[in-house]
């Protein structure tokens, strides 16, 4: 990884979590820059849930393999990165259903108050937490997974 960021893999709940990611992402467009929401400004939000910006360099704190169209497609077209190779995504299912889940919450934001949008944000921001785990050792009879914050030996 460059620039000092670590990759980790999703094992289950890809699409929970893509779904809510572009919520968040549609939710705060709505939102001016320096417009507060849930005691906090938008560009804040955008760093906890969206990306870190680093020298000019977003990393997103979610995405896909790096070679697949679903990570360009997410990226540049739902997530409003600019690159060269935004124009060349390859339309697929799965870009499909990115572009549509993007195009259902834009429409459905647009309807709402900001109040309104400002009570689904917290709703979401409050309930949503990670859980980090890493594989420590597999075995066919014992998978053993660790959470990132404890240790465990496996035998």
């Amino acid at each position: 990884m460059k620039k000092g960021f670590s990759a980790y893999y999703v094992v289950d709940g890809q699409q929970r979590l893509t779904t809510v990611i572009i919520f968040l992402s549609e939710l705060l467009k709505r939102f001016g820059n320096n417009e507060g929401i849930n005691y906090d400004d938008k560009g804040s939000w955008a760093k906890t849930f969206l990306y870190q910006d680093r020298d000019g360099y977003k990393a997103y704190i979610f995405g896909y393999e790096k070679d697949s169209p679903s990570d360009e497609c997410f990226k540049t077209q739902i997530l409003g990165q600019q690159t060269a190779r935004a124009a060349n995504v390859p339309e697929t299912l799965y870009t499909n259903n990115l572009k549509e889940a993007k195009k259902f919450f834009k429409q459905k934001f647009e309807r709402e108050d900001k109040k309104v949008l400002e009570e689904w944000f917290s709703k979401v921001v409050k309930r949503f937490m990670f859980n980090f785990y890493e594989a420590v050792g597999f075995s066919p009879k014992f998978p053993r997974w660790i959470k990132r914050t404890g240790f465990q030996w496996v035998s």
